[in-house]
């Protein structure tokens, strides 16, 4: 079979999107590029006649996270709709926490996720059509985001959606071949792991190797005694709880802007409302431990699943040892991830810690002057000062020592010992970390993390921050350096992405 060319992208989260009803968009939405990644997908279908692109087409990679179910929280209408996902027709039927958080992990939860995310986005899955539609391919990787792939009635809803998407921007005016179901399951793939092209590249969304977010069996990520449900990690939970409730107060940051944000604005306007956060953070890491300690009862279990079953999704391609070896290797992390548990309780202990003794600090200074006690605020005043100054340095210590890590990036020379020289390619292709990078390994081969398209804020700027909309283009006979770009949207184009040499090697990554 003659080479495609690739392009992949990664982390674009998309979620509810759009509301037609309200004219608004999701206060948990992440991505805005529905028609920037229309406009990225015709100028690829355009230069693919070119000379250097050979007139082959395009497999376009998903590379994980496409989706984030966990931040669908809308519900179906109450009567026969809601009754259809989830067996109940009133919401007063419904359990707590699906009221609180959305809808859980079952295949019927899911896949009607998927319907919402489409309602949300219809100019990105015309897109898809249209790009199915001239002969092109897609490739989705799961991600810890969107686990939910896994069910194939997700996958069935996700294609009929792009058809869906597609007839109705034709009806609308839009031009483009005709396209049939059948087509589009054809022509769409999903990989419940990784993306593996012989002697040319290896893709994966790399969030096994990341303590937080890896899953005891990502290939049949099912809890044994809830079939039905999927076993998410630890850092999906927070998601769907914490980070979801407090996203609603400031869209587009992530969870450390979110905390410094809102715990430090509860702290100066109510120090009430600052510990009924702490507690109920408090409350959410107990439950999430809990949670795992009742889910290790049955850690045996989750090993047990038939080897078979990895021969059935996708990893074909390569033998049996060399899978056997990958799926040893995503079980048993070579990455200290205890150690980077600690690391992170670490870090938000003596965050935590820090801000309430300062906190402490200043309101003894402030009623030691009430006083007329002026020696006391002093010293008082000098606590705070000091403790302050010891929270910074705290932050700036675990800040120094995140951007020294890359699990993906520290996960490559595992992979290549698994995949034996044999079985080597030259590309490796990562996401997760939202950290466009390239890396130069031994041997002559590449490491690339593709970024992500979502935005977020940047709390010492106080205003939205666009990241670049990068990606990883590899035209079919290329050889050296693989082309990480991003895709200017005013021109039009996709530009290099400048990336500066480091001054210390070992900060590469």
């Amino acid at each position: 079979m003659a080479e495609n060319n690739l392009l992949v992208v990664s982390d674009l989260h998309l979620s509810e999107g759009w509301n037609s009803e309200t004219g608004r968009v999701s206060r948990l939405e992440s991505f805005h590029y529905d028609d920037a990644f229309e406009r990225f997908i015709h100028h690829h279908e355009s230069i693919r006649r070119s000379r250097r692109y050979k007139e082959r087409p395009w497999l376009l990679i998903f590379n994980g996270d496409l989706f984030q179910f966990a931040q669908v929280v809308s519900l179906p209408p109450e009567g026969k709709e809601l009754r259809a996902v989830t067996g109940v027709s009133s919401y007063d039927e419904l359990p707590r926490d699906v009221l609180r958080y959305g809808l859980g992990t079952t295949p019927k939860e899911a896949a009607w996720k998927v319907g919402r995310i489409a309602a949300g986005h219809p100019i990105f899955f015309a897109a898809l059509g249209w790009f199915l539609a001239h002969g092109n391919r897609i490739a989705i990787i799961k991600g810890n985001h969107d686990p939910e792939w896994f069910w194939p009635e997700v996958q069935e809803r996700f294609c009929r959606e792009i058809l869906h998407a597609y007839e109705e921007w034709l009806i609308e005016g839009g031009s483009g071949p005709h396209l049939m179901l059948e087509d589009v399951q054809k022509r769409v793939r999903f990989y419940p792991w990784f993306y593996y092209e012989p002697g040319r590249i290896y893709v994966e969304h790399g969030h096994q190797y990341d303590p937080v977010n890896r899953f005891r069996n990502f290939l049949h990520p099912v809890q044994p005694h809830r079939p039905n449900h999927l076993d998410l990690p630890w850092g999906s939970f927070v998601t769907q709880t914490f980070l979801n409730h407090l996203q609603r107060g400031f869209p587009y940051a992530d969870l450390d802007e979110l905390m410094k944000q809102q715990l430090g604005r509860a702290i100066r306007q109510s120090p009430v409302r600052a510990a009924a956060m702490g507690l109920y953070y408090l409350y959410l890491v107990a439950r999430a431990t809990l949670r795992e300690l009742r889910q290790r009862r049955h850690a045996g279990e989750w090993e047990k699943f038939p080897f078979s079953t990895a021969r059935n999704v996708g990893l074909s391609v390569l033998p049996d040892a060399v899978v056997r070896r990958l799926i040893q290797m995503g079980w048993e992390p070579h990455h200290r991830a205890v150690e980077r548990v600690l690391r992170i309780f670490a870090r938000a202990g003596a965050a935590t810690a820090t801000m309430l003794l300062q906190f402490v600090g200043i309101f003894q200074a402030a009623r030691a002057f009430v006083d007329a006690e002026y020696l006391g605020m002093l010293g008082w005043a000098i606590m705070a000062g000091g403790v302050f100054l010891l929270r910074r340095s705290i932050q700036l210590y675990f800040r120094q020592q995140v951007s020294r890590v890359h699990y993906g990036y520290e996960a490559v020379p595992y992979i290549r010992q698994a995949l034996g020289e044999k079985y080597e390619v030259p590309y490796y292709v990562f996401g997760h970390m939202h950290r466009p990078t390239l890396r130069r390994l031994e041997g002559g081969k590449w490491f690339v993390d593709s970024g992500g398209w979502p935005i977020l804020i940047r709390q010492q700027l106080q205003r939205l921050e666009e990241k670049k909309l990068t990606f990883v283009r590899l035209p079919t006979g290329h050889r050296g350096a693989p082309e990480l770009l991003y895709w200017d949207d005013s021109g039009n184009k996709a530009e290099r992405l400048v990336l500066v040499e480091p001054y210390q090697q070992d900060l590469a990554v």
